[in-house]
């Protein structure tokens, strides 16, 4: 995968100044790099290692190579750190598409970028809609949609002060100007100018890692989603069997919960916290956790026990806990490191309830004071 942002030169349409690209791979740290692309801030570029001075085209090509070093002017040669990556180059908004678009590039080469860019946010929103339709965000839009870091700050990423609105531009436009009365000097500009040039590199790194990370917890739990929608949750009452899918009401499970006496329940299980394997050691020790805490609360259970459609994931041991409410079943999933239960009453049918969760932003967080 690889992530870009660009810096235009003053507004939205004009030419680029800076290209900031995070490409990553399976098996290595990822590699960041800032293309600079404004030939008056080349001398800039030896103020950091990761900046690299060229031309649109030349920064394009090498990003869908994925030959970006993070190590400054210099190329690596040869092995493996020079493959061609093929999958998506992923930005935040139509801005970056419409750079390439415009920017006097071979068609063919805007072709093939066009053939691999990916707009994140149309996921993010989805995401967010899906399995966050509760979760308010502050009102803070930008043109293509709410501000990334945003975002940023819901999952967990520590957004740093330099990242508030309109601070880039206007450290840019600073830099520019210092350069242009020094003849593109770097070392003869005044020291605010530095500090300026150094802040706006420290806002392209963030802004890469950070839709990385937004964007990368959106297609992960969005798969989760899925997976659990094509799953079969199996449970015996009563000496008869009961398959439970999302979405569908359940009759006859409906018959036997009444028999007990239960108006609401859930299957839930401790198993493969957010889907990641465990040995069958550990889930059988976190099963009886579980239970554990069940017996606890008072919260009378059944066995039961998810089975994926495809068959490629083991069979899950679980409960269906009896009388419980849609925000205990989440508090307790939540508890357990799992992304959801699922989650029913009767003459219902039964929900997905997602236990993971976002951090709360507020209006007054979401705006950063500027450093």
């Amino acid at each position: 995968m690889i992530y870009i942002d660009f810096e235009p030169q003053g507004t939205p349409n004009a030419r680029p100044a800076l290209l900031g690209v995070l490409t990553t791979h399976d098996d290595k740290p990822p590699a960041f790099t800032i293309y600079v692309l404004d030939p008056l801030l080349a001398r800039a570029a030896s103020a950091r290692r990761v900046c690299r001075v060229a031309d649109l085209q030349t920064a394009i090509s090498e990003t869908l190579a994925g030959r970006q070093s993070g190590r400054g002017p210099r190329r690596r040669r040869g092995g493996r750190g020079d493959a061609a990556l093929k999958g998506p180059i992923v930005s935040w908004s139509y801005h970056d598409r419409r750079i390439v678009q415009n920017g006097d590039l071979p068609p063919r080469l805007v072709q093939q970028f066009e053939s691999r860019w990916v707009n994140a946010l149309p996921d993010v929103r989805r995401w967010k809609s899906r399995l966050y339709r509760d979760w308010n965000l502050p009102a803070l839009d930008t043109a293509d949609g709410h501000a990334l870091k945003i975002y940023m700050k819901a999952v967990g990423y520590d957004v740093p002060r330099s990242l508030a609105p309109g601070n880039a531009a206007r450290w840019l436009r600073h830099v520019r100007e210092r350069l242009e009365v020094t003849g593109g000097h770097y070392r003869t500009v005044p020291a605010r100018a530095r500090r300026y040039w150094q802040a706006l590199l420290e806002y392209h790194r963030h802004e890469c890692f950070g839709i990385r990370v937004v964007y990368e917890r959106a297609c992960r739990e969005l798969r989760l989603e899925a997976a659990y929608r094509q799953t079969t949750y199996r449970v015996e009452m009563d000496g008869a069997r009961h398959a439970i899918r999302i979405g569908r009401a359940h009759r006859a499970l409906d018959v036997a919960l009444r028999a007990a006496r239960a108006t609401r329940w859930a299957c839930i299980t401790a198993c493969n916290p957010q889907s990641v394997p465990l040995s069958a050691h550990e889930n059988q020790r976190r099963d009886a956790a579980l239970k554990r805490a069940l017996r606890a609360r008072h919260v009378r259970w059944v066995p039961a026990e998810a089975r994926g459609d495809k068959g490629d994931w083991p069979a899950e041991p679980g409960v269906l806990a009896l009388g419980v409410s849609r925000s205990l079943a989440e508090r307790i999933g939540h508890e357990f490191g799992q992304a959801a239960v699922v989650w029913g009453r009767v003459d219902g049918k039964a929900e997905l309830v997602w236990c993971n969760r976002l951090r709360k932003v507020t209006p007054r967080a979401a705006v950063v004071a500027t450093p």
